[in-house]
């Protein structure tokens, strides 16, 4: 059951994922896109290798992927709010 919530999650959160990537970047809209494109599949490239590796008796290494993979993206989101805050409040351009 939890892993049909993570993947019907793909579809909202995919679409709205890339709309907010490209909106900083409009003059550069097409390779931006192609850059987000890349990134997802060399990601799911790098990934599916290790949970094969991990063995293939249980879902218990695509879980944990999932989950490393989920909590990478959150540290990331953190890491880059908190740069560009700070960037903002000390009144440096963000490169926007």
């Amino acid at each position: 059951m939890p892993l049909f919530f993570v993947v019907a999650s793909i579809g909202v959160v995919m679409p709205n994922a890339t709309a907010l990537a490209l909106a900083d970047h409009p003059d550069v809209a097409g390779s931006a896109s192609a850059l987000v494109g890349v990134l997802q599949f060399a990601v799911g490239a790098a990934a599916a290798p290790l949970v094969g590796v991990a063995g293939n008796d249980t879902a218990l290494p695509m879980a944990v992927m999932i989950a490393v993979l989920g909590l990478g993206g959150i540290s990331a989101m953190l890491l880059l709010t908190r740069a560009r805050a700070s960037y903002a409040a000390a009144g440096t351009p963000t490169g926007d």
